[in-house]
């Protein structure tokens, strides 16, 4: 029986061939057969894989699971604007994950070691997921500067934490369990989807799309002043998170602020 690992390979390398021609986003599924593999595609039509993929179970007799897609990539450090890719990644039931991705007319050989997308292939078939990359509260401050931001009193909402509170009895585990029992706060994850994620893909789920600590700051900063962004910094440290003294504007860009 061939490799299923060279198999996969194969496939995926065919499968970034055909979006950088043209063809079309596909979530791919494989049966492993004697001769190599039975592959499945299913068209996105635009659809993000993940929110497709929200939910799934796949069958039993499919041993891999895949999305073949484009989007965008940039640095981290954004000192180059993004650029188009074409990204494919292969999860089977058993092995290594599979992934390929064009940049720039480069091809890089490396699966993500996480991301939504991985995280709902893996779900499907049954599959843990790295664990979370930050602690839990992490959202609960992500939410709070959000609030701030928003509200007409950020003053009054910038007290609702304080430093010296206890923030260990606050993990991943207790929130999944929350949005279980239907007692989540937020409309982004079902009951039902919370189930079906772990604490790793449910971590990275409920924080999509979230600014970072930092910009948040940064912004603060610039709305309702320094004094206050400072202060929010301070709870942040005193939750253990790790923000960078950089997100706050510099003593000289305070100072042209307010001459200008």
């Amino acid at each position: 029986m061939p490799d299923h690992h060279a198999f996969l390979c194969l496939l995926a390398e065919s499968l970034l061939t055909s979006l950088a021609e043209g063809g079309d986003s596909t979530l791919v599924h494989v049966i492993e057969q004697p001769d190599g593999g039975d592959v499945g595609l299913l068209p996105l039509d635009g659809a993000a894989p993940a929110e497709f993929l929200l939910g799934t179970v796949a069958p039993a007799e499919w041993s891999a699971l895949g999305v073949a897609a484009r989007g965008r990539a940039g640095p981290p450090s954004g000192h180059r604007p993004s650029s188009r890719v074409e990204v494919v990644v292969l999860v089977p039931r058993v092995g290594e994950v599979i992934g390929r991705m064009r940049d720039r007319g480069e091809v890089v050989a490396e699966p993500p070691a996480y991301g939504v997308t991985l995280d709902c292939l893996q779900r499907a078939l049954g599959l843990p997921t790295a664990p979370p990359q930050v602690p839990a509260v992490h959202l609960l401050a992500t939410a709070w500067l959000e609030a701030v931001l928003r509200t007409s009193d950020p003053l009054s909402a910038i007290e609702m934490l304080e430093p010296g509170l206890e923030w260990n009895s606050l993990g991943w585990a207790r929130l999944r369990q929350l949005a279980i029992e239907g007692r989540w706060p937020y409309s982004t994850v079902s009951p039902e989807d919370a189930a079906w994620f772990d604490e790793g893909s449910f971590s990275r789920w409920v924080l999509d799309g979230s600014p970072p600590l930092p910009a948040l700051l940064a912004e603060m900063a610039a709305k309702v002043g320094f004094a206050e962004a400072r202060h929010c910094a301070g709870v942040l440290a005193d939750m253990g998170l790790d923000v960078c003294p950089s997100a706050l504007p510099s003593r000289r860009e305070r100072r042209r602020r307010r001459a200008g």
